[in-house]
């Protein structure tokens, strides 16, 4: 669960790339979110997750066709630079629990509802990366996406997803139906401060990074 931020601004400069090279390589627009993983209660103010927005504002700087936003879903925080808005979803406190396995539910319901708000005739490509929990998020808006009958590109970004279970795995696998692009990046990290974040995932080109 711990962010290797090496690795993270590496998958950055791949994943910008990606989009513009011949796997992503698109007419009209296209839009990337990232978002983060589970956020512990004991961080004080919710900055853990800022380096999604970094992430986000890179990617539109290298892809300015594209729409690149960070999705924060803590809903407990409140940032002087950044204000979080309220749960779309009632009772759903997002990524802002005691234990991760209660965090990778709520975005799983978060990705469903995310799915819902997005005009599918706007964008001929989404590209959604995910960190940790956060990867249940995308896989969900994914799947999401395709039952409503998006039938454009998709491509998901996971970083060191949180799969604590075969449902957990089964939510990434399925995911990849409908033609669906799915990569992984894990690090070969035992001290990472929980388990379940350094599995390969059937189905997905994996990358195992080293310190």
């Amino acid at each position: 669960m711990k962010i290797n931020f090496g690795k993270i601004f590496r998958t950055l400069s791949l994943s910008a790339a990606l989009m513009t090279g011949t796997t992503m390589t698109v007419s009209g627009q296209g839009l990337t979110i990232v978002t983060h993983g589970w956020d512990w209660p004991t961080d004080p103010n919710g900055g853990y997750m800022l380096w999604t927005n970094t992430m986000a504002n890179s990617i539109y700087t290298a892809t300015p066709s594209w729409s690149a936003k960070a999705y924060h879903w803590s809903f407990s925080w409140t940032l002087s630079t950044s204000p979080y808005d309220p749960s779309p979803i009632s009772g759903n406190k997002g990524s802002n629990t005691w234990t991760p396995s209660e965090a990778l539910d709520n975005g799983r319901a978060l990705g469903k509802y995310m799915a819902d708000q997005v005009n599918l005739n706007q964008y001929n490509a989404i590209h959604l990366i995910g960190h940790s929990a956060g990867t249940g998020l995308i896989a969900a808006y994914a799947q999401e996406l395709r039952a409503r009958g998006y039938d454009g590109i998709i491509q998901l970004t996971s970083l060191d997803a949180y799969t604590p279970d075969a449902a957990s795995i089964t939510n990434l696998t399925q995911a990849k139906t409908g033609g669906n692009l799915i990569e992984h990046y894990h690090a070969d990290d035992v001290s990472s401060l929980i388990s379940n974040t350094d599995e390969d995932i059937p189905g997905a080109q994996n990358y195992k990074c080293h310190q």
